[in-house]
């Protein structure tokens, strides 16, 4: 099972569990600096919108690093498969993996090119 995958099999109140609490730690370490100063609200925004874009760019790498190593397991898989191909070509099970897996290695590529 690729990691994706995975994540995605995750059940949403865990999601959102890990969603609150990063939430809570942000708005914690909000305050915790704005007890040691006076601080405007406009520098609070400021540092809510540092994180905001820092977050969603650890995000997308993330993300990227995920869609990397389903890639690589893809790759594995059909090498694997295409060598198969070569001892039982007429396979028709054999032949609609192949494609399976085939069609998958090009639409991660197409979202790594995105």
């Amino acid at each position: 099972m690729s990691p994706i995958e995975t994540i995605k099999k995750l059940p949403i109140y865990i999601k959102a569990f890990v969603a609150v609490i990063t939430f809570l730690i942000t708005i914690g370490g909000v305050i915790f600096a704005a007890e040691d100063r006076y601080v405007t609200t406009d520098e609070v925004a400021q540092s809510l919108s540092l994180l905001n874009q820092k977050l969603s760019y650890d995000i997308k790498d993330v993300k990227l690093s995920l869609i990397h190593k389903e890639l690589e397991y893809t790759n594995k898989t059909y090498y694997k498969i295409k060598d198969r191909l070569i001892l039982h070509p007429d396979d028709p099970e054999l032949l609609l993996e192949f494609n399976e897996i085939k069609e998958k290695r090009k639409q991660l590529k197409e979202e790594l090119n995105k």
